[in-house]
This record gives structure tokens, C-alpha cells and sequence, in this order.
């Protein structure tokens, strides 16, 4: 079934019930988080809200996502009325098509089943890729049928909770495995019905340091004496820093922005590549907010590959150039060209500032730190 299909599906069933006023937050939701210390958490496939609302008025900044305009309608009149809205945003995504942006401290997927055709798979390992370092993923899925369930089939297997861990594929060096079980309760359905029902329960903890991401600073560089000589080495330094630090990066976080400002690591690396070849090989930019933005079909490698291009082309122009106070030989043709002088110290300027961002984002990402 294609996306628009499910959008159908779904606000067909939130419009047919009313809109509740009071949502109730899934038991093992208030279980597993109550004590934490309230942080930045997305609420996948969020419904009528119970589960966000709880977590808005816990202290949560919330991100709460659901295929039916409908329900994320509802949601955010409800966060409206309740005070919450500073706290809750309620978003329509097509998962796994779209996902929605940031990163997270905590990740709530509860009964994220469907009859209809959904790569969970998929949606689940975003998620995990989603998370801040020491961030936990947390997935209830229904292992029993209820009186009420969409299936009826009592020969329906449910996928155990190692199943699902199994199946998104994660690295166990920097994802582990901290609850995998199947508890039991007594559940109240839609048509006030009760039953005794089984939990999945899974949590997956990202690793705040994994492997070997903290690694030692590599040193300024020792050039010759000359100004030249300084302004080059210092800059080729930067260079490599900046494109270690997007090198292995893992998706989706590295296209995900982490700040208000929507920049991400990947978009970093892209405006760097810009800034070269505008300013050594004089091509033209005509949207310099645009050069943030990757493409979703660039890969880590695509983009570190573009900007090292973009390095050796303009060294190979710069490796003709003698005088510093001379203008750039491609100077662009929006202006007066600068001097050679200028445009390596604007460089080493421009790649420190955005080096210094490419740190924390990673940091945020997995953890790595070090240049």
C-alpha cells in the first residue's frame, strides 16, 4: 500500500472516533521513563497523544510524529489547550519516507504495527541513528492478540523483542541490548473491554563513547618559515580536521540537525566545498544558504569526496602563485578580487569556525571527539 493510501487508512480512523480530550500514556511508557531527567524525546507513531502529552508535562521536549493529519491536528489543538505547546510539537511524517529531524535523548515507539505495509525495519534503525550518545531507543510491541486487535489469526507469530533488535542490524559497539522481555498485564481496549495482554519490551542504549572515537588531537603543523608556507600549512590542518570529522559519520544523524539553526554535519562539509571553489577557482554562488543543504542521495562519502576534489583543484592553483599580495588568479565576477593574502586568511578563518561546529555536531553524533 503507498504512502497516500495509508494517510487514507489512517485519518479514516482517528475521524471516526472522537477526539479525546484526556489520552491515556501506554503503561510501560510511564514505567520505564518516570525518574528520568527530561531531555529531547520523539514519539513515533503517536496517535491520539496520550504517551506526548504525559511526557510534555514530565518535563520533555517533545517531538511527536504520525502518518494521519488527522491525529496531528487533534494533537496539537490538544497541546493548545492543555499549556503544553511550548513543549510539543506534533509533526506528520511518512515513515520511513520521511523522518523528522534532530537528535534525541529518547526514542518511543509504542505498537508501531500495522495492517498495512510499513519497514519498520527501517523506521526503527533512523530512530537508533537518531539518538544522542547514551540515548535510549525504547519499542513496545504487542506480543498477544486482544480481544480487540486488528488480527485475529490465533496462529499470528509476534517477532520477540531479540528479533526486532536483530533485525535492525546495529553495530553491538555502539548499540547494546538492555531489556528484551515479554511481560504480562491486564489492558483495558477502545470499547472498555479487559484482557490479559503480552508486552515486547525492548530498549537499545546508544554508547556514549564507542570504540575508538575519542582519539588523540593531532598537532598544529610544523611549516617553513615563510608567510606563505604558514598560511598554507595552517589551512591544509583545517582541511583535513573538517573532513575527518565527517568521514564514517553515521546516517541519518549526519544529514540530522541538531541545532535550531538547522545546520547538520553533512551540509557543513557541502558550504565548505562551496567556499573553496568560489573563492580560489572563482565560480559563482548564487544561494549561499542553499550550499547547507545535502541532497538527500549524497552519500558521507559523496560529499567528503566533492570537498578533497575541491582542495586538490585549489591547491593546484595556489602551487602557482608567488605573491601573496597578488589577486587570486580566478577571481569571481561579482567583484573585485582579493588578495592572495586575504583569501588564505579568510579560508583558515572560515574552516576553523566551521571545524569548531563539525566538533560538537560529531560529538553529538557518536561521541568522537579529538582532530
Amino acid at each position: 500500500m503507498n504512502s497516500t493510501s495509508a494517510v487514507t487508512f489512517w485519518d479514516g480512523v482517528y475521524a471516526a472516533r472522537p477526539a479525546a480530550t484526556e489520552p491515556r500514556p501506554n503503561a510501560r511508557l510511564t514505567e520505564t521513563v518516570t525518574g528520568l531527567p527530561p531531555g529531547d524525546v520523539l514519539d513515533l507513531g503517536c496517535g491520539e497523544g496520550g504517551d506526548a502529552l504525559w511526557l510534555a508535562r514530565q518535563g520533555w521536549h517533545v517531538t511527536a510524529v504520525d502518518v494521519s493529519a488527522v491525529a496531528v491536528e487533534r494533537l496539537t489543538a490538544l497541546a493548545r489547550a492543555h499549556g503544553l505547546d511550548d513543549r510539543l510539537t506534533a509533526e506528520r511524517h511518512d515513515l520511513p519516507g520521511s523522518f523528522p529531524r534532530g537528535a534525541f535523548d529518547l526514542v518511543s515507539a509504542h505498537y508501531l504495527q500495522t495492517p498495512l505495509a510499513l519497514d519498520r525495519a527501517t523506521v526503527l534503525r533512523k530512530a537508533a541513528h537518531a539518538l544522542r550518545p547514551g540515548g535510549a531507543l525504547l519499542v513496545v510491541d504487542h506480543g498477544s492478540t486482544a480481544p480487540w486487535s486488528w488480527n485475529q489469526d490465533p496462529d499470528v507469530r509476534y517477532a520477540t523483542p531479540h528479533e526486532v533488535a536483530a533485525d535492525l542490524g546495529l553495530d553491538p559497539a555502539a548499540w547494546t541490548v538492555e531489556r528484551a522481555d515479554a511481560p504480562r498485564r491486564t489492558a483495558t481496549g477502545p470499547d472498555g473491554r479487559t484482557a490479559e495482554v503480552t508486552d515486547h519490551v525492548l530498549i537499545i542504549r546508544r554508547a556514549r563513547h564507542v570504540g575508538r572515537a575519542r582519539r588523540g588531537d593531532t598537532p598544529p603543523p610544523r611549516t617553513g618559515g615563510s608567510e606563505a608556507e604558514v598560511l598554507r600549512g595552517f589551512l591544509d590542518y583545517l582541511r583535513e580536521s573538517v573532513s575527518v570529522k565527517v568521514e564514517g559519520a553515521p546516517e541519518p544523524a549526519v544529514r540530522t540537525a541538531a541545532v535550531p539553526s538547522g545546520t547538520h554535519l553533512l551540509g557543513l562539509l557541502g558550504h565548505l566545498t562551496s567556499v573553496e571553489r568560489a573563492t580560489f577557482l572563482g565560480e559563482r554562488v548564487d544561494d549561499w544558504s542553499a550550499t547547507f543543504r545535502a541532497a538527500p542521495g549524497d552519500s558521507v562519502a559523496d560529499v567528503v569526496a566533492r570537498y578533497r576534489q575541491a582542495v586538490a583543484e585549489a591547491n593546484g592553483v595556489l602551487d602557482g602563485c608567488t605573491d601573496l599580495s597578488a589577486p587570486v588568479p580566478r577571481p569571481r565576477s561579482n567583484g573585485p578580487a582579493p588578495s592572495l593574502r586575504w583569501a588564505l586568511t579568510h579560508l583558515i578563518e572560515e574552516t576553523g569556525r566551521h571545524a569548531g561546529h563539525a566538533d560538537i555536531l560529531r560529538e553529538l553524533i557518536d561521541g568522537a571527539t579529538g582532530r
